[in-house]
């Protein structure tokens, strides 16, 4: 009498030792065990085999599973077994940069506009001042300058990464106020008895003066440009407007070889002498001779360009720019 225990023997000597060579001996035990007696069944199995099935189909089915079965196990197709030649590699996840990298790298700088003893800066002022500070930086070609509002007295200013610093100073920071301010001759000389303006000298602050008086702003500018003088010193060639060529020509008429200068935010860029009426509405602002002269013709075409500022702006240093990580 067989039982289930050989039946299960005679399959795994089937399987391990090879159906090429010993699958005939194994099918005939398998058939005469069957012969012999009926087989037992655990009460918990839920199916049984059809009473017409011959022994030798079902011997042969159970044969194929544990043939399928080994061989999931042999190529790693069961879940927790390792396949033939050793662990399979795992697949390593592509690295995708983060926005943050994808993004070029920016940097900030702030700066206050300062209140004065009888103003304060309000919003109407503000929108002033950033948007001149945007066509400055326009005009001096800064790549993709943004410009924007911290709170009621803070322009921020956002450019690539990399950008001097000291050089968008030079720009944003001039209030850009400029006057043309007669010097009487009495005080100041004229041509023919000075070289120059007494007291009055480039580069310096205008005297403290009570008498000097604005005669033009720069408002009345229309147009300026880069150009040199006579000697190839780097200047400005300004275009006054109508009204204002007028006013300056009716003035230099009257006060030949006498003295002007030319202030840039309570500096002095230069105090020529009138040598005769102008007439034509335009003239030159020479720049003080120097390795910084093409630097600052360029400043000042930018900042009589694109408009004074209401209130100074005082420099107020880098910020960190808003995170764009995701």
């Amino acid at each position: 009498m067989s039982t289930d225990q050989d039946f299960d023997r005679i399959v795994r000597d089937w399987v391990e030792m090879g159906p090429t060579e010993l699958s005939d001996r194994v099918l005939d035990a398998a058939r005469q065990g069957v012969h012999r007696t009926g087989q037992r069944r655990r009460p918990w199995l839920g199916w049984r085999l059809p009473a017409r099935m011959p022994a030798r189909v079902f011997v042969m089915a159970s044969a194929v599973v544990v043939v399928v079965v080994v061989a999931a196990l042999a190529f790693g197709l069961v879940p927790g077994r390792e396949g033939i030649g050793g662990p399979q590699p795992t697949p390593s996840a592509t690295s995708v940069p983060s926005t943050s990298a994808q993004v070029s790298a920016r940097v900030q700088v702030r700066f206050h506009a300062r209140s004065t003893a009888s103003a304060y800066p309000d919003a109407a002022a503000m929108n002033t001042i950033r948007d001149i500070v945007l066509r400055r930086l326009e005009a001096a070609g800064f790549a993709d300058p943004v410009v924007t509002l911290d709170d009621r007295s803070t322009v921020v200013v956002d450019l690539p990464q990399g950008t001097d610093s000291g050089l968008v100073r030079s720009i944003i920071e001039p209030q850009g106020q400029l006057t043309f301010v007669p010097l009487p001759a009495d005080t100041y000389g004229t041509s023919t008895t000075t070289s120059g303006p007494t007291g009055v000298i480039d580069g310096q602050p205008l005297p403290d003066d009570a008498s000097l008086k604005p005669l033009l702003t720069g408002a009345a500018i229309s147009a300026a440009n880069p150009a040199t003088d006579q000697g190839g010193v780097p200047a400005v060639q300004f275009e006054l407007d109508a009204a204002a060529t007028k006013l300056f020509a009716d003035y230099t008429r009257d006060h030949v070889n006498e003295f002007f200068a030319i202030v840039l935010d309570g500096t002095v860029i230069s105090a020529p002498s009138i040598r005769e009426p102008i007439t034509s509405g335009s003239g030159l602002i020479t720049m003080e001779a120097g390795t910084d002269a093409v630097k600052q013709m360029n400043d000042l075409v930018t900042v009589l360009r694109s408009g004074s500022l209401p209130f100074k702006l005082d420099w107020a240093g880098p910020a960190t720019p808003p995170s764009t990580s995701p």
